[in-house]
């Protein structure tokens, strides 16, 4: 059953990278926001370097913390359509299960719905089930500190959260595999599974 559920799980994040790049298609200015990021990014990186002057910690420091900056500013522009996205993967992941008996469309499509231990699902084993699962976790809380972080400690604070998010993605999918139950770290922590129909 846990191909099923690793197939299912597929699916269901292609329809909703679907879902975020229409949206993205339909306000280009979030698309462009992100491209002049990269760009700022590679023409700080170009100035301290430029002539093949060689990188000391002056200019080490000065490019963290102009790259830091651009950062921070560019994810504050981005806020709004994360705050979209985060909407996106509620809808999709807690309030369509809850109105679909435990199934997203990549588990209809395997006829495989989530449960919690006694049977009846709620909101809270979604929601927690779907902040370890997904970036909606991590997109929340960014768009949280990126007003209330200084530029360097936010850069970091990004960048650890999407390692953990990784962290707990791969563990799951190795609990998944190897579980007796197939519970991954998430169904663990949110007291649900994942059962055949």
């Amino acid at each position: 059953m846990w191909k099923k559920r690793v197939v299912a799980y597929i699916i269901d994040m292609l329809i909703i990278s679907t879902i975020i790049n229409i949206f993205g298609i339909v306000f280009p200015q979030w698309s462009e926001t992100s491209y002049k990021s990269q760009e700022e990014i590679n023409r700080i990186f170009e100035k301290q370097t430029d002539n093949g002057k060689a990188i000391n910690d002056e200019t080490f420091n000065i490019i963290i913390d102009e790259t830091t900056k651009s950062i921070q500013r560019y994810d504050k522009e981005l806020t709004l359509y994360h705050g979209v996205e985060v909407m996106i993967l509620f809808g999709y992941f807690i309030i369509l299960p809850m109105c679909a008996n435990g199934q997203t469309v990549g588990k209809k499509l395997f006829k495989i719905k989530v449960t919690n231990e006694n049977g009846k699902l709620t909101y809270k084993n979604l929601i927690i089930r779907t902040l370890l699962i997904t970036e909606m976790g991590a997109l929340t809380l960014t768009s949280i500190f990126v007003y209330i972080l200084p530029s360097l400690p936010y850069f970091i604070f990004k960048d650890v959260l999407g390692l953990l998010e990784l962290v707990i993605l791969i563990v799951s999918l190795v609990k998944i595999i190897r579980n007796e139950k197939h519970l991954g770290l998430h169904d663990m922590i949110a007291k649900t599974e994942v059962v055949e129909i």
